[in-house]
């Protein structure tokens, strides 16, 4: 027998003793018959002729949830919630009513092991139908409908979670966070960065989320803000590799080149392995002339990335203009080699 079916009847037992109408006593026999559309009936003229009796109301919810009317039930074990005074009652309707609901969530969650995503959120629709408020409903409905490519209807679970949520708590966290993922994507980069901005008013130290945020500053060309946000994350976390490598690119695109050198210099110290760091420092380099400083740049480049054509390129000029023209030559045919003309 399932679990919330002996609530029901618990239920049923423990009303026996008081004074019951016959919509009531019959609603309860077709109940053990599990002759549900005559309970459904019978619970159905009990709560019109007494519409505080919230008992009524609790079976009723179970007889629709039998017969697949899973909105109505929902709306039933509401008013049932509502109307019942007696703690006791009380707990044994939202008992009954989240292990109602709980069935299909258990039941979606298998499906979405198997990947049945649009199958998984079908379930999960029924749960949030069966208990309006159930928020990890919606929230693991939210995730398979977009698992499932289906953005919008995902979007709308999504905002449900974020309705039911308290301001500081871990759903409404996620919630934020897809909708900022999702504006990215969508390139709605103000949107995005509304969503982030939220979330770090409650967690203003996440370097995951300031990078986040500077990042799509600097999509928005807004380059002094972005690197704003990235001191901030070398306030809190002064080695950050990434943190420094951006303030570098940056930098450089404000025309900073002494600046971005400076960064440049710190992040391949730090990680000397970093050929986009030895990259970028090699340009940087160039523009200032620091000819031998470029030159070795390059070459630690060429070495990470022996395909990197551009790097031969630039080691090549790098090489001429220290008088070394043999080995210029030499990287020029490595690099037309490459497809670099």
């Amino acid at each position: 027998m399932k679990t919330w079916r002996v609530l029901v009847l618990l239920l049923a037992v423990s009303a026996v003793v008081a004074c019951q109408s016959r919509y009531m006593t019959s609603g309860k026999v077709y109940m053990q018959q599990a002759n549900w559309e005559k309970a459904r009936e019978q619970f159905e003229l009990e709560v019109q002729t007494t519409p505080q009796n919230g008992e009524a109301h609790a079976f009723l919810a179970q007889s629709y949830i039998e017969l697949g009317q899973y909105q109505k039930a929902g709306e039933s074990f509401e008013v049932a919630k509502n109307t019942v005074k007696a703690p006791k009652k009380l707990e044994q309707i939202q008992g009954s009513q989240r292990l109602s609901a709980g069935e299909h969530v258990k039941r979606g969650n298998s499906l979405f092991g198997g990947e049945k995503f649009m199958e998984a959120a079908e379930e999960y629709d029924i749960a949030t139908q069966i208990e309006p408020n159930y928020r990890d409903a919606y929230k693991n409905r939210g995730v398979a409908l977009l698992r499932a490519g289906a953005m919008d209807e995902g979007k709308k679970a999504w905002a449900a979670v974020l309705r039911l949520s308290q301001r500081d708590d871990e759903s409404w966290v996620q919630a934020h966070d897809v909708f900022a993922k999702l504006a990215m994507q969508d390139s709605s980069y103000a949107e995005a960065l509304a969503h982030t901005d939220s979330v770090l008013t409650v967690k203003p130290a996440d370097i995951e989320l300031l990078s986040f945020k500077a990042g799509l500053l600097d999509a928005m060309e807004r380059p002094e803000e972005a690197l704003g946000v990235y001191k901030q994350i070398l306030a809190i976390d002064p080695g950050n590799v990434d943190a420094l490598f951006n303030v570098g690119v940056i930098n450089s695109k404000l025309g900073r080149i002494e600046e971005a050198e400076e960064a440049f210099l710190m992040v391949v110290e730090k990680v000397p392995g970093d050929k986009e760091a030895q990259y970028n420092m090699g340009v940087m380099a160039m523009n200032l002339k620091r000819w031998e400083m470029a030159r070795d740049a390059f070459q630690k480049v060429t070495d990470l990335d022996p395909e990197h054509g551009q790097a031969w390129q630039n080691l090549g000029i790098c090489l001429l203009n220290l008088g070394d023209t043999v080995g210029g030559r030499t990287a020029f045919d490595r690099a037309s080699a490459l497809g670099i003309k």
